[in-house]
């Protein structure tokens, strides 16, 4: 990225602890999935320290971006997309991996995790219906008292929303919780054509109608897949796979950011329980592929000393992932077992 575009990301990182910002202003919050960002650019310009002060200063600014970013997932899957429109969806993973621990950082205080995930609400945000009621209530009180009635202003016919506003709104109104919403959309990422998978034989129409993702899909072949798409443990493939399955763990964590006196009265951990207790086309195949990959994965490769330090082995970061990710399942189906 180059050093202009570096300081737009800066100066709006900034704006948000400042300012209110519009949630429709289209331009300013594309800024932050923009695929012309790199990782780097990301963990250099929206540190964890500045998320924490647009959090602390602004919450409003903070939620509306949360929410920005997963309205930007949800339209990859229904959307044609360009090789762009991949780009900037890992963009809002990778900013949302950073994002989600400064959401549940404080929430048991404050109550954030809560109002936003799991009620839809953007804390601190004004609700329109109530501000014409408050009018409605003066304007009856007035001719009551026998004053001289208070005039409400004339209707001002509001602009017909953009595509890109409906697509916020529709997140917050959707009847899925937003918590929700986001792992459904992570879930799917995980099997998506040209992200994280070769791409599908199915048409979209088809693929929407499918129970179950086809095995043939999964990431390496064994354990009930016989042979997989070809070409698809490709490296792109796999750091793909590996950043959203470290999202899903970051939004699956929020059970550490509980105190510990509080972690026997607080509430279970309802990433978990919705990522464990529904089931999803993806739920076969990912178990597949999390076991298969597991199993077939070689450390010793060439049996070069020290290889860590000559190059990155791309298929270790899935790998520990996958791992984690499976412990944390296993760890927690006991104590939802009566919800399945």
């Amino acid at each position: 990225m180059g050093a202009g575009q570096a300081k737009v990301i800066q100066e709006s990182v900034a704006q948000l602890s400042q300012a209110n910002i519009s949630p429709s202003n289209e331009e300013f919050w594309k800024r932050f999935y923009s695929a012309s960002l790199t990782q780097l650019d990301l963990l250099t310009h929206a540190t964890t320290k500045e998320l924490l002060k647009i959090r602390q200063n602004n919450t409003k600014n903070f939620a509306v971006l949360v929410v920005q970013l997963v309205a930007r997932l949800r339209r990859v899957l229904s959307d044609k997309n360009t090789p762009n429109d991949l780009q900037e969806v890992m963009n809002a993973i990778r900013l949302l991996t950073r994002a989600l621990p400064v959401a549940f950082e404080g929430s048991v205080n404050d109550g954030f995790e809560e109002t936003l995930f799991w009620k839809n609400t953007i804390p601190g945000h004004i609700n329109d219906t109530k501000i014409s009621s408050t009018t409605s209530d003066a304007t009856q009180a007035a001719n009551q008292e026998g004053e001289d009635p208070i005039i409400p202003p004339a209707p001002v016919a509001e602009p017909e929303p953009t595509p890109f506003q409906k697509s916020f709104d529709s997140v917050l109104k959707s009847n899925k919780s937003i918590g929700r919403q986001l792992l459904d959309c992570l879930m799917s990422l995980l099997f998506f054509p040209g992200l994280t998978t070769v791409s599908f034989t199915e048409s979209v129409e088809e693929r929407s109608k499918l129970a179950d993702i086809p095995l043939k899909y999964g990431w390496a072949p064994g354990v009930g897949v016989a042979q997989t798409a070809p070409y698809n443990s490709a490296g792109y493939l796999d750091s793909n796979r590996r950043e959203i399955l470290m999202c899903i763990l970051c939004a699956t964590s929020y059970s550490m950011y509980i105190p510990p006196s509080l972690v026997e009265t607080a509430a279970k951990n309802r990433w978990l329980e919705e990522l464990v207790t529904r089931r999803r086309a993806s739920t076969n195949v990912l178990l597949y592929s999390m076991i298969n990959v597991i199993i077939r994965y070689d450390p010793v490769g060439w049996g070069v000393p020290y290889n860590h330090s000559l190059f990155f082995d791309v298929p270790s970061g899935p790998l520990k992932g996958q791992g984690e990710l499976i412990s944390g399942q296993v760890s927690c189906l006991d104590a939802f077992s009566t919800y399945l």
